[in-house]
């Protein structure tokens, strides 16, 4: 089963879409249900979370934040203002206010295993409501949600094989894929676009966020890939 929660990749979003083998997301998934309608993407551009930071994360001050998106890729996408380092959906995460169409753009770096904790409920929820069509996904993602519950935890690497079973094994990405790109809530009202990647042990998010239906998203998508690439491979790693 290819659709599900984006908040189960996207746990900063919690958003519902479906991804295509290309890694660009489809209509939105009945799934949604499970995500709390207090979550949308509106509300997230007019209120920026203010939770302190932890150092979990890969930058470390508002300074640091500063340094990272001073970047042509971002650039290519927007201009980033009033940069700040803090805390969404639990990660460590660079926010940065944007002029233009687009009001928001959050890039996080951090250890897989700090990003496995903050999708623990949503593995619970897809597991639970039987989303899954295939046994030995279900099995995989019960796996990793026992260790998440017994408080072992994951430990980085493990937590990035959680993301290529849902990457690959269920949202369709193709065989060896580390990374995905999502479209949310679907294509006919896109309000953000989240690209995503986890290897070597690190989990790299950075998504875009819009008041109203972001223009020519086929577009930017490609832009948001270089985006991922250049903090996945890059400056802190």
């Amino acid at each position: 089963m290819k659709c599900l929660l984006a908040a189960f990749v996207v746990p900063a979003l919690f958003l519902a879409g479906c991804s295509d083998d290309q890694g660009a997301s489809g209509r939105a998934g009945d799934p949604a249900s499970a995500a709390s309608s207090s979550d949308s993407p509106t509300e997230s551009t007019t209120e920026i979370p203010t939770e302190p930071t932890d150092d979990s994360g890969m930058a470390q001050s508002d300074d640091d934040c500063e340094a990272l998106l001073d970047a042509d890729e971002v650039r290519a996408i927007a201009t980033p203002d009033e940069v700040r380092l803090l805390t969404v959906a639990g990660s460590p995460t660079c926010v940065a206010r944007l002029s233009g169409d687009l009001s928001q753009l959050n890039v996080s770096i951090t250890p897989a295993d700090v990003w496995a904790r903050t999708v623990k409920v949503a593995i619970k929820q897809v597991i639970d409501q039987g989303l899954l069509d295939d046994a030995e996904n279900q099995a995989k993602l019960q796996e990793g949600l026992d260790l998440l519950e017994s408080g072992d935890g994951l430990d980085p690497d493990q937590a990035c094989d959680l993301f290529t079973t849902m990457v690959v094994d269920i949202q369709g990405r193709p065989e060896g894929s580390n990374n995905v790109v999502n479209v949310v809530p679907s294509p006919d009202e896109p309000l953000s676009i989240n690209a995503q990647a986890c290897s070597d042990g690190v989990y790299t998010s950075v998504s875009v966020i819009a008041p109203s239906p972001i223009k020519n998203p086929e577009a930017l998508q490609p832009k948001m890939m270089a985006a991922l690439d250049h903090f996945h491979e890059g400056p802190l790693r």
